[in-house]
């Protein structure tokens, strides 16, 4: 379908991801305000859609339709496309072809922070941003976000299927509930996802509306555990967040805990997580023999099982490029009392760490990691020696 801007003379595409939610990209919206009207569309008729959710970061927005239900164009979501494969997508044109046109796009690979797919060939143009991508299975592989190689043939990145269906459920699980508001303030979004970590989905910095009624309401969701356990079951292509989330929310001080504070605006999420490892699954992981997260549930120890050394899997997400002092701090003493809790007087420990960003780097070489190699994935990995001792040392730098 076509969204039409309310002030200016240029629209996006969207498309139905429920037959009560629309996707579409960020950017040639950004000045609509939540909740604001805006008309869609479908080819045949003009209808009213609201503004519901937006996310800068990954150029996402969502729209909830006024008394209208539609048909999505895909049966199920393709989270890892191959090299070369093509897909195909219908878009709307900025003045030309506004009626549409089919285009098709070849798959190239994808690009980091954030995560977004490469495409060539298509003669993307401006106004294609927010189609969907689709393929011949008639699973949905992305949504274009922009154009890329202008000089010669208009290729495009996209938004990866599976970071849109966790936006779209972590919104939809929040907003659609009896006691919550239907429409999601995107401060309201971005506290909420701090709280749950399943997808990050703002932005802007917290201000006064994070005690909202809508974050109230959410809290009390959380305190009974039936949002949880929704978004723990959307997270299922990732078991090691998953299981990390589980544990968080039982407060175990083994698994995900400790959500950084910093009062810069660049700061997203800063969350902490120290899982203990199986010694095989280790040597797996560090020799690159599988990936961060094809680490599953069966991958990690009882935690009070006696054994020394222990092995220990640190992870941080979505580190912020830019991070003050006091986040740092904040994130590095949260690191400490995880890895804290799992030595006993006498235990030794090795550590592992994959690091995807140059923040990460710069807090690699903080802690003093030695660099070991490359993980599965191509990325550098850091390891760490540490006992009772060494741990005090790194308690009294903080």
């Amino acid at each position: 379908m076509r969204l039409d801007h309310p002030k200016k003379d240029n629209f996006s595409t969207g498309f139905w991801f429920y037959t009560d939610c629309i996707v579409s990209c960020a950017h040639l919206k950004d000045d609509i305000k939540i909740g604001e009207l805006i008309k869609a569309w479908d080819g045949e008729s003009y209808f009213e859609v609201v503004l519901l959710a937006r996310n800068s970061i990954q150029d996402l927005s969502l729209f909830k339709p006024v008394n209208r239900k539609g048909q999505r164009c895909f049966n199920d979501v393709l989270c890892r496309p191959s090299i070369g494969a093509l897909f195909v997508g219908w878009v709307f044109s900025d003045n030309e072809y506004k009626g549409g046109e089919s285009i098709s796009v070849e798959y190239e690979g994808y690009t980091r922070s954030p995560w977004s797919l490469k495409l060539k060939k298509g003669q993307i143009k401006p106004g294609n941003s927010g189609a969907p991508l689709i393929d011949d299975n008639r699973e949905l592989v992305g949504m274009i976000v922009k154009t890329r190689n202008k000089a010669t043939d208009l290729g495009a990145r996209a938004v990866p299927a599976e970071t849109i269906k966790d936006y779209v459920n972590t919104v939809m699980g929040v907003s659609t509930r009896n006691l919550a508001p239907q429409v999601v303030l995107e401060d309201d979004l971005d506290t909420i996802i701090k709280i749950l970590d399943v997808a990050y989905a703002g932005a802007k910095p917290l201000s006064p509306v994070a005690n909202s009624e809508f974050i109230k309401v959410a809290k009390r969701l959380v305190r009974s555990r039936e949002l949880v356990d929704d978004l723990i079951r959307f997270s299922d292509h990732n078991p090691i967040r998953e299981r990390a989330v589980r544990g968080w929310f039982r407060k175990q001080s083994t698994c995900l805990r400790n959500i950084t504070h910093g009062s810069e605006p660049s700061i997203k999420i800063g969350v902490s997580c120290v899982l203990r490892l199986k010694k095989s699954a280790y040597r797996e992981y560090v020799s690159g023999q599988i990936a961060e997260f094809d680490l599953g549930p069966d991958d990690l120890e009882d935690t009070q099982k006696k054994e020394s050394p222990i092995w220990i899997c640190f992870q941080s997400f979505a580190l912020s490029e830019k991070m003050s002092r006091e986040t740092k701090l904040s994130l590095r003493a949260g690191m400490i009392s995880h890895v804290e809790s799992l030595l006993s007087s006498n235990d030794k420990a090795r550590m592992v760490c994959e690091i995807g960003t140059t923040a990460g780097l710069h807090f690699a070489g903080e802690l003093d990691l030695t660099y070991i190699g490359l993980s599965k994935e191509a990325r550098p990995l850091f390891e760490k020696e540490i006992d009772r001792k060494i741990v005090e040392g790194m308690k009294s730098g903080l």
